[in-house]
């Protein structure tokens, strides 16, 4: 029989899913951000013109220039969303994303963890996301960033490679965000870790884990640009107006960030029961 925990967690993680989806489609947070209008019309000229956009034709100072809308797929989520339901159409896809992410973190934590742990760890995650709960396309992604992680994990606790099927999530993901570079460094730790901790089957692990990382490159270059695309974010990153923008900032103390919760929650915990973790996990 389930424990009174177990039955709470189990009314939690729908209730703390729920919560989110209203969260998403009503708060008028979710619209505070200009770069949402920006993605709007840009899935609706590639609507329009049944194309998609290789040259800037919106910018006035960059009309015509070589355009890499590597968010592409996102964008014509978002105005077909907000085409067919004006401001509250648009949000659903993005209030979707969300609960479905906290579903899967959820019913994962739970696979590892007791309940009350698995509920703060789900607590200290949302708290991280609620800062960039904006209509863009950083949050359609988020349930694929999180079953690609439980994928990557459930396999090193298997000990052997995911399945290069597992790949193709990566198809999705390298279309709506560039964070799917984030998906490529964790699929990399996950290899150089078991690497390591075999070290009487280092060539069998090199093979396995060599051709899945493989696999997940060939896939992240399945988009309408190929190679462009793949290399777009590394020219974002060497931007030098990206220090000028809030987002890109380093994160600061002077005023509490809602980042700083979940850090002295994690030390807390960790210092007080984690278990002895490798070095490279850590």
């Amino acid at each position: 029989t389930m424990s009174i925990a177990s039955r709470a967690y189990a009314i939690f993680v729908p209730g703390a899913a729920l919560f989110c989806f209203g969260l998403a489609l009503f708060s008028p947070v979710m619209l505070r951000d200009g770069d949402t209008f920006m993605h709007i019309a840009a899935g609706g000229w590639m609507l329009d013109h049944h194309r998609l956009a290789t040259t800037d034709p919106f910018s006035f100072t960059a009309a015509g220039r070589p355009w890499v809308s590597h968010e592409w797929l996102a964008e014509l989520v978002m105005a077909l969303a907000y085409r067919a339901g004006g401001w509250p159409g648009l949000l659903a896809p993005f209030a979707a994303a969300l609960a479905a992410s906290v579903l899967l973190l959820g019913h994962a934590a739970r696979r590892w963890l007791e309940p009350l742990p698995a509920a703060i760890l789900v607590l200290c995650t949302l708290s991280t996301v609620m800062p960039s709960l904006l209509a863009r396309p950083h949050l359609l992604v988020l349930p694929i960033m999180v079953a690609w992680a439980l994928i990557v994990l459930a396999a090193r606790s298997r000990g052997r490679a995911p399945h290069l099927a597992a790949a193709l999530l990566l198809v999705p993901w390298v279309n709506l965000h560039g964070s799917f570079l984030v998906g490529l460094a964790f699929a990399a730790a996950a290899g150089v870790e078991a690497w390591v901790e075999s070290p009487g089957g280092r060539a069998r692990v090199a093979r396995a884990w060599g051709g899945f990382l493989l696999a997940c490159l060939l896939a992240t270059l399945a988009t309408p640009h190929g190679l462009p695309g793949l290399l777009l974010p590394f020219h974002l990153l060497a931007m030098p107006a990206l220090r000028k923008i809030n987002e890109w900032a380093p994160l600061s103390f002077a005023e509490p960030p809602p980042l700083l919760a979940p850090l002295l929650a994690l030390l807390y915990f960790g210092l007080a029961y984690g278990p002895r973790r490798p070095k490279l996990r850590v």
